[in-house]
C-alpha cells in the first residue's frame, strides 16, 4: 500500500506540481515585469518634473500613488513565496487524492 502511495504522490507532483510551479513562476515574472513599468513611469514623471512640464505637487501625487503600487505587488511576491513554502510535497493527504 505505501509503495502505490508513493507512486501516486510521485504522479501527482510530476503532473501537477510542475504546473503549479509553472503558473506561479509566471505569475512573479508578471509581477516583475509590472513593478519595472512602474518603477519607469515614475522616472518619466520625475523627467517631466524637472523639465517643468508637470507641477511639484502632481509629481509627488504621482509618485505616491505609484510607490503604494509597487509595494502591493512586492507583497503579493513575498505571499506568493510563503505559499510555496508551506506546500506540503512529502506526504499524501485527502486534498490531493
Amino acid at each position: 500500500m505505501e509503495l502505490i502511495e508513493e507512486q501516486v504522490l510521485k504522479l501527482i507532483q510530476k503532473r501537477y506540481g510542475t504546473l503549479a510551479e509553472v503558473k506561479e513562476k509566471k505569475q512573479k515574472v508578471d509581477y516583475v515585469k509590472e513593478i519595472q513599468k512602474l518603477e519607469d513611469l515614475k522616472v518619466a514623471y520625475f523627467e517631466k518634473h524637472k523639465q517643468f512640464t508637470m507641477t511639484k505637487q502632481a509629481f509627488l501625487e504621482k509618485k505616491s500613488q505609484l510607490t503604494k503600487q509597487i509595494e502591493s505587488l512586492e507583497n503579493r511576491i513575498v505571499e506568493e513565496d510563503k505559499k510555496e513554502e508551506g506546500v506540503p510535497t512529502d506526504k499524501l493527504t485527502r486534498e490531493l487524492v
